[in-house]
């Protein structure tokens, strides 16, 4: 598997815009990568297809109210379910998370859980056109 290290150490560079898109990076990655957010300048973060699991998705969820700079969150195709789902219908009421855009859509998010995060993303202000369930 690829190695934790490489997205932290280009977060802390001062990375902006990152795409990791399908690098099978998992769930330990994730994890590392949302330990490193609060510092971080990225605005945009594709994670798409990389094999993250409820694990990585509910680190980068809980991340959010501390992660100042995070506009756009791409993990679409991963294997996340419905703690990663309800984990982010939890984040975005927090005030300072300031996430504009999310791609969520996963086989193992329930049509509930969905809705739910739905719901959370519109009384929060946000525009459900950028949420991607």
């Amino acid at each position: 598997p690829p190695s934790t290290t490489s997205p932290v150490c280009l977060i802390k560079a001062g990375v902006e815009n990152l795409s990791l898109f399908q690098n099978r990076l998992g769930d330990a990655a994730a994890v590392a990568v949302a330990a490193t957010l609060p510092a971080a300048r990225v605005h945009t973060l594709d994670l798409a297809h990389n094999q993250i699991g409820d694990r990585g998705g509910i680190a980068l969820a809980q991340a959010l109210a501390q992660a100042p700079t995070v506009r756009v969150l791409r993990l679409n195709g991963n294997q996340q379910g419905d703690a990663t789902a309800a984990a982010f219908a939890e984040a975005i009421r927090h005030p300072d998370a300031p996430i504009d855009e999310l791609w969520l859509t996963s086989p193992a998010i329930s049509a509930a859980a969905a809705q739910a995060l739905r719901d959370a993303w519109h009384d929060s202000g946000r525009d459900v056109s950028l949420l991607y369930l």
